[in-house]
């Protein structure tokens, strides 16, 4: 597979539509993903998956299946990956304090980690092993890799955002805010990232030059910030009880859904039609932005800090305060799995491999 990765990745940047027609017709574009992911690690293949859901085919975009696991951080200093079928605990992860975020990398072969320690690590997924760490000054309150996994952003009370390269743990380039960053995150190039923050704003960031692109305001604090699949629209989450998408481009507001109270985290689905928000209402809710419609809510009993849906678009995770991670199924609203932990937990990421 590796030579035909090679030429199709090189089609990808020369004959876009010519590559559109081939992935939609291909038997082992499955097989072909996960092995990109582990072996070939280009950012490009992440568009494979995109491909997927667009010619109707979304179960594939995970490698032929849904995501088999999730991972959980909680304010009891540890983060867990489950396996969604059996709910059991796979892997435990440990930080000296809360864990305020943990994520797969786009292989699911490895977790990246944040706390209130001041450290973001990064784990092998299977055996738990540590792999590297880095620190900020004071909380780090969100970590991602890209779509490579070669590098990692992180979030820091202590105003700044940091794009790091994994295996040797340096510094890449630092971008400052004028209050704590709430979240931070990449688009699917790895040019660009972008960060929400204590001081009202979301910013895109150049990752070469750490040049600030563009600034987005909200009326209160600006608690999350994620780009879509095709790194065109941002969605924010804020305090002002908004979740609010933005076309980069232009900067005009697309679309604001409405909270009754604070919002704290917003994504898109794979095709970027749909976003998932969480907020103080003690619920999840997901929205058609074309519409501006309410599509489905999912009810806690308490706070839900983040939201995301599975890479075919079915399923979200959401964590909330009440000390539960819960899976559900998007159509029927039924919840697939819940897992427990015995603080409030603050984020829960799907494994994006299907393995």
């Amino acid at each position: 597979l590796k030579p035909f990765c090679v030429k199709a990745s090189r089609l990808c940047r020369q004959h876009p539509h010519s590559f559109l027609s081939l992935l939609a017709r291909s038997a082992c574009l499955g097989q072909i993903i996960r092995f990109a992911h582990r072996h070939i690690r280009r950012p490009c293949f992440r568009f494979l998956q995109l491909v997927l859901v667009v010619v109707g085919e979304p179960d594939r975009a995970c490698g032929m299946e849904k995501s088999t696991a999730i991972v959980t951080a909680s304010n009891d200093g540890t983060a867990s990956v489950r396996d969604i079928q059996s709910g059991e605990v796979v892997v435990t992860l440990n930080h000296d304090r809360e864990v305020n975020s943990a994520s797969f990398d786009a292989a699911g072969m490895a977790i990246a980690t944040s706390s209130q320690d001041g450290s973001a690590k990064v784990w092998d997924a299977s055996s738990g092993e540590e792999l590297s760490a880095v620190k900020h000054d004071s909380s780090v309150n969100s970590v991602v890799f890209d779509a490579s996994g070669s590098l990692i952003v992180t979030a820091s009370a202590d105003k700044t955002s940091s794009v790091w390269d994994v295996t040797s743990g340096t510094q890449v380039v630092t971008a400052r805010h004028g209050h704590e960053v709430y979240n931070a995150s990449f688009d699917v190039s790895s040019r660009r990232f972008l960060t929400a923050s204590r001081d009202s704003s979301a910013c895109v960031w150049d990752v070469s030059t750490g040049a600030k692109l563009i600034t987005m305001k909200h009326k209160d604090r600006c608690m999350g910030a994620s780009f879509d699949a095709s790194g065109n629209f941002v969605v924010t989450a804020s305090f002002d009880k908004s979740a609010t998408v933005w076309d980069i481009a232009s900067g005009a507001r697309v679309f604001a859904a409405k909270h009754s109270s604070l919002v704290f985290s917003a994504s898109f689905d794979m095709l970027g039609s749909r976003i998932v928000t969480g907020g103080d209402d003690c619920a999840a809710k997901v929205w058609d932005i074309r519409s501006g419609r309410e599509l489905a809510v999912f009810r806690h009993a308490d706070r839900v800090y983040t939201a995301a849906f599975d890479c075919t678009g079915t399923r979200v995770i959401s964590a909330s305060g009440d000390g539960s991670a819960v899976v559900w199924d998007v159509a029927s609203g039924t919840k697939v799995l819940t897992a427990r932990h015995r603080r409030s937990l603050l984020n829960a990421a799907f494994d994006p491999s299907g393995e």
